[in-house]
């Protein structure tokens, strides 16, 4: 396998790709600092709700709430999860799924995907676990870019 990785077609293929790929990161750099120019030379009013976001404190309050929001809410969804495999053991009235899934969609997702495999619960249902891999992703799209915003901001 050595000798394969060393062979000098193989090197050559390497240095082309990484050539390439450097050309495509270099060109995304520099759209992203033209993108940065035209901003800055952007000659418009702030709009206010872009004034208040210029407070650091308000945007450590907004970060604060949204971080404790999201602890409650996965909380919520994780015995939500523990409850409704309880009652199917003992064969009680279930937790209704939209009840599940709403609370997966509102930010519950993390909360939800643990007490899923951590109880063994709902994993068969596609559902269930599509729902919950593409809710984690969005999330931690949406909190990036939330907390990214708001410390643009503050800069």
């Amino acid at each position: 396998m050595q000798e394969f990785e060393n062979a000098p077609e193989i090197i050559a293929i390497k240095d082309i790709l990484r050539e390439f790929f450097m050309g495509i990161i270099e060109n995304i750099r520099g759209a992203f600092l033209g993108f940065g120019e035209w901003i800055v030379n952007l000659k418009t009013d702030v709009p206010p709700v872009l004034k208040l976001l210029g407070n650091s404190k308000v945007n450590a309050i907004a970060i604060i709430a949204i971080l404790v929001y999201m602890v409650i809410v996965n909380i919520k969804t994780y015995m939500l999860f523990k409850a409704d495999k309880r009652y199917a053991c003992q064969g009680e009235e279930r937790v209704p799924e939209w009840r599940l899934l709403t609370n997966l969609w509102m930010g519950g997702a993390i909360g939800g995907g643990i007490a899923m495999y951590r109880h063994h619960h709902k994993t068969k249902h596609k559902i269930f676990t599509v729902s919950c891999a593409v809710c984690i992703f969005l999330y931690i799209v949406l909190c990036s870019f939330i907390i990214g915003y708001l410390g643009f901001w503050t800069l």
